[in-house]
């Protein structure tokens, strides 16, 4: 069985209104919409957007409606996506501690927070002098800024864009608390991305859109064509003249 993971991928299409300043450079365009999303949480997906890749487009030209200026691109495109989930475990570094809370960032993309009620008083001390949360037993190590933990997930708040964990150290006590004490500088944390995908169709191939102007073409074909029937007949028309002025 594969280990759970708070990350995912996702492969999904997007129809995209750009301006018409991208007509010439409509990658840039799309571009410019996809880092939008970085770091915010999106409802569609249930998750926060980390990254993305292979962007393609899946058609050939642009559409253009009635009067509008902008014109539509549908595109393929991976997102890589932070999705937290409850009653899971997660690892997070302290950023802020207090007597009624412990702040916590995860993976430097989602703020988290161990409220008082949700730390084990057995094994915790809230410790004045200190200004930290200390063990009362064993190495009496301390809770403070840069400290790596371990805790469970055991709410996920969504507002605004933005997602906020709430953990505990109650649930699991044996697999839950400190992994690494503060330091100045911590290990920056791997993402282990699990690559779930969506029942969408891979993106098309295409890395660019052609204008087309085919339609014009023929349409100056057809006129050309015209004109020359209307020559011919012209010509015509002045030969039975003449042959009746004979």
């Amino acid at each position: 069985m594969k280990n759970q993971t708070h990350f995912k991928q996702v492969i999904t299409r997007l129809v995209l209104k750009l301006s018409p300043c991208f007509a010439s450079e409509p990658r840039k365009g799309v571009e410019e919409y996809l880092k939008k999303l970085l770091m915010r949480y999106v409802p569609e997906f249930d998750g926060i957007v980390i990254g993305y890749t292979n962007v393609q487009f899946l058609q050939k030209n642009a559409e253009i409606l009635f009067d509008s200026p902008y014109f539509s691109v549908k595109v393929g495109v991976i997102f890589n996506l932070f999705t937290p989930q409850k009653n899971l475990e997660i690892v997070g570094k302290v950023n802020k501690v207090s007597a009624d809370h412990i702040g916590l960032l995860l993976y430097g993309v989602v703020n988290a927070s161990i409220p008082s009620d949700k730390i084990r008083k057995k094994n915790f001390k809230w410790d004045e002098n200190s200004f930290a949360w200390k063990e009362t037993f064993g190495e009496r190590r301390k809770i403070c800024n840069g400290c790596v933990m371990k805790f469970t997930i055991v709410d996920v708040l969504k507002a605004n864009d933005m997602l906020t964990v709430i953990g505990s150290l109650l649930e699991k006590p044996d697999e839950t608390g400190i992994i690494k004490e503060g330091e100045d500088e911590p290990e920056t944390m791997a993402m282990d991305i699990d690559e779930v995908k969506t029942e969408t169709a891979a993106p098309a191939k295409n890395n660019k859109i052609v204008w087309d102007d085919n339609d014009d073409e023929e349409e100056q074909e057809e006129e050309e064509e015209e004109d020359e029937s209307n020559k011919n007949d012209s010509d015509a028309s002045t030969e039975d003249s003449d042959e009746d002025e004979e």
